[in-house]
């Protein structure tokens, strides 16, 4: 049964060194649409802790560090996690683990109340509320990567940051590649000096991933990705599913520029509601914009990725269509498919949803490129583009001067 090791702390200071490359898009993070209104963070808190409230954890641990915190807002909070939160054992501490040696101390006492390897939503942001609109096909995937009768020291599933990670694990071609199992769950075993916040994972593996941190245990370490903080040799075995199921509430503007993908800061609910399986324009709209949340990004690095371009001499266009139908078979997987098992829509309605959704995404597809274009000129400069044509234009002519010297040289050695 899943359960909630949620920790994070609020405060106006800058504690990451500025000395860190952030690699960001815009040299402003999340840029907002001429908004001074925004939600506080502490409103984003209230959002994100309402939110996971729709999953029946078997324990929920709260750290909670707050540098403004007073009377009231404890109130609210208590008040807050105990009346939304069905569990068989909730701690809420006013505090927050800061270093190393903190971190693992707190891990230990923890894990005589977690089950061993059962999974926990190890939680170390504030701002990634749930927001899908059904907590079922998230809880079905947690039982196929973390099945009760088997050992699931090690294994790390993302729940957050999809459409980087399934672009990640669509388009990498390393090595150590990302392999797509059955029932479309990409699996990964990787050696890293690096790890993320945005894992669900045992209890046992979160320690073992603190024991092979290498910092002083007295430095500071707001979280286990904290900047500068590396991982000796760490052996884990990750896992995604092309659905997003959390969100960053400022969505993914530190890393494109496209404005296409769904805003949830401006929404009443950061949880989606799903149309209904009898309003067929509605429905496809619906889906049409997660399919954009979670494969737009896919798509243009499908772009940019050298391979299709250079080795099969594709076109733009055809890389571009080739990209929107894989993404599209994993759509099928991640959402129609698993809204069927989940009771959402009828199982016959697939085929004719797809199809919509097909059509859909090609009518806007001159958008979706020039949206895509621009990123990638963004990021790579144009200098990209010109590169192709290049390889492309003079490719054949090469191939027959290179066919020329072989030939002369097989007839000059006979």
């Amino acid at each position: 049964m899943l359960s909630l090791y949620f920790n994070f702390r609020l405060t106006g200071q800058r504690l990451i060194p500025d000395r860190i490359d952030s690699g960001l898009f815009y040299p402003v993070a999340y840029p907002q649409r001429g908004s001074t209104g925004s939600l506080s963070q502490y409103a984003v808190l209230l959002k994100t802790i309402e939110s996971y409230s729709v999953f029946k954890f078997d324990v929920v641990i709260f750290n909670i560090a707050i540098d403004f915190i007073d009377s009231e807002i404890e109130e609210e909070l208590k008040r807050s996690i105990t009346e939304k939160y069905s569990s068989n054992k909730i701690i809420l501490r006013f505090t927050r683990p800061s270093t190393l040696d903190e971190w693992k101390k707190d891990v230990e006492e923890v894990s005589c109340l977690i089950g061993k390897g059962s999974p926990v939503l190890v939680a170390m942001n504030h701002d990634h509320p749930f927001i899908d609109y059904t907590p079922e096909v998230f809880n079905v995937l947690l039982e196929k990567v973390f099945p009760k009768l088997e050992n699931n020291f090690g294994k790390a599933l993302y729940y957050s940051h999809a459409p980087e990670a399934i672009s990640s694990a669509v388009n990498d071609r390393s090595h150590t590649k990302y392999i797509r199992q059955s029932g479309g769950i990409y699996k990964r075993e990787v050696t890293s000096r690096g790890v993320l916040s945005i894992w669900v994972m045992t209890i046992e593996t979160l320690g073992h991933i603190l024991s092979r941190a290498m910092c002083s245990g007295s430095s500071y370490m707001g979280r286990i990705d904290w900047a500068g903080v590396e991982y000796d040799q760490l052996t884990l075995t990750t896992y995604l599913f092309p659905r997003e199921f959390f969100k960053h509430y400022d969505g993914y503007r530190h890393v494109t520029g496209i404005r296409l993908i769904s805003d949830i800061s401006n929404a009443k609910s950061t949880v989606l509601q799903f149309p209904g399986d009898d309003e067929a324009n509605g429905i496809v709209e619906f889906y049409y914009q997660r399919w954009i949340d979670c494969f737009l990004l896919t798509v243009r690095d499908a772009l940019r990725n050298k391979k299709y371009s250079v080795a099969s001499n594709m076109s733009t266009k055809s890389i571009f269509t080739k990209a929107i139908e894989e993404s599209l078979d994993l759509f099928r997987i991640g959402y129609l498919e698993a809204d069927v098992a989940a009771g959402l829509i009828h199982e016959r309605r697939i085929s004719v949803m797809e199809g919509a959704l097909r059509s859909h995404i090609y009518y806007f597809g001159n958008l979706l490129f020039e949206s895509v274009k621009t990123d990638i000129l963004l990021i790579d400069g144009d200098g990209f583009y010109k590169y192709m044509n290049l390889i492309k234009r003079h490719m054949p002519s090469l191939l027959r001067r290179i066919l020329k010297i072989i030939v002369s040289h097989l007839k000059s050695n006979r």
